[in-house]
């Protein structure tokens, strides 16, 4: 959870990619 704390901090407007990198990641492998 402290990983998930630091990037937040980081890139705080990404936080909507980070939880569905959370709940989907293979979508966001394909994406890529």
């Amino acid at each position: 959870m402290n990983k998930e704390r630091i990037i937040q901090e980081f890139v705080p407007g990404k936080q909507v990619t980070l939880a569905h990198l959370i709940a989907h990641p293979g979508d966001e492998l394909a994406k890529k």
